[in-house]
């Protein structure tokens, strides 16, 4: 018998599979998690086959699947009979009441469709959260939310984030000036505000995201469905660990635009910032409640700094420099493994 097993949206042929997983919320949570487990240890996927004998763990929820609803709640009813312990990995706030969503600019769902997979998410998390013994958030935000719904123990671990080499910032600038943009489809929009509108020079930035949304992307900004400043080409690529670091070699400063007002949104770990540390590049990003932290280390997209940064990001470079030292260490794949441990044992 299996003593655990991570309820996720596919099903994994081995433990060792994550690692490699596209989806960061699989990556770097599941696969550092379980970095060192054998495949005799433990389990993971959308179908439990056996229950396990110690620990049921439940990520991430989708809503791709009618019957997964049911069977992931009956799954986790099932192995408490048996004297398992429920953890919740819990990285973004399904439990909030979402009026309307905030990724529609590029999206190729409409409102309502969007609308309705949130109301599906959040009655998933409202039944399964009187089930579980304990809940791990991404972020300290994210877990004052949580707590608000759940009143058992509630822990913080943060995403690891993937093993880059740890790159020292450009000492000259590129032509043309180039930031670069990376994440999942979803958080798209985000580089598509305001902001975008007062750089006042000539800019390139490179997006890399999610491959199965790169065509949608690229019609909408062929067809001017999204406004682009006239000085600022958007070059979209896939993601992936090796294009990452390609486009470092070619970058001059990263950009995170997010929503701080975005309840979900402000609930995100600081993965994005620290990676971008780790690559050595100078960033801007929006001041979400897991970017405070760090906020000497980094320029709010919002402040009249802003404008100063894109002119010359090569000056920001020493507080790079400062957050490879100090901060990136912490988010090592060993060091958030430890701690995935440290519960592992505790329960």
């Amino acid at each position: 018998m299996k003593f655990l097993h991570w309820l996720l949206q596919r099903q994994w042929g081995s433990i060792s599979s994550l690692r490699t997983a596209m989806l960061a919320s699989v990556r770097l949570r599941a696969g550092v998690a379980l970095r060192h487990f054998k495949d005799e240890d433990c389990t993971a996927g959308d179908i439990l086959d056996s229950l396990p004998s110690k620990i049921i763990v439940i990520g991430k929820y989708l809503d791709d699947d009618p019957s997964r609803h049911s069977r992931w709640l009956e799954n986790v009813k099932q192995a408490k009979c048996q004297g398992c312990k429920a953890i919740l990995d819990y990285t973004d706030h399904h439990l909030f009441h979402a009026v309307r969503t905030t990724h529609s600019i590029l999206t190729i769902k409409d409102q309502p469709t969007l609308l309705k997979q949130e109301a599906a998410r959040r009655d998933f998390y409202a039944k399964l959260v009187p089930l579980i013994d304990v809940a791990v958030c991404s972020s300290e935000n994210l877990k004052c939310k949580l707590e608000k719904y759940f009143p058992g123990p509630v822990v913080v671990i943060e995403d690891a984030i993937d093993d880059y080499p740890i790159l020292q910032p450009a000492s000259a600038l590129s032509t043309p000036l180039t930031g670069l943009f990376f994440g999942h489809g979803t958080n798209i929009s985000y580089l598509f505000r305001d902001f975008l509108f007062k750089i006042d020079r000539p800019l390139r930035i490179v997006v890399l995201t999610n491959e199965d949304m790169l065509p949608a992307f690229q019609q909408r900004i062929a067809s001017r469905h999204v406004r682009v400043p006239t000085n600022i080409d958007i070059e979209f690529a896939g993601w992936s660990l090796k294009a990452m670091v390609a486009a470092t070699n070619i970058s001059n400063f990263c950009l995170i635009p997010s929503d701080p007002d975005d309840p979900r949104k402000s609930g995100a770990s600081a993965n994005r910032l620290i990676t971008a540390f780790a690559l050595g590049l100078p960033t801007c990003a929006d001041m979400i409640e897991s970017y405070r932290p760090y906020k000497d280390f980094f320029v709010d997209i919002r402040s009249n700094e802003f404008l100063e940064f894109i002119h010359n990001p090569i000056a920001y470079a020493s507080m790079v420099i400062q957050a490879q030292k100090d901060i990136v260490p912490l988010f090592r794949k060993d060091v958030i493994e430890q701690k995935w441990s440290d519960l592992f044992e505790s329960l």
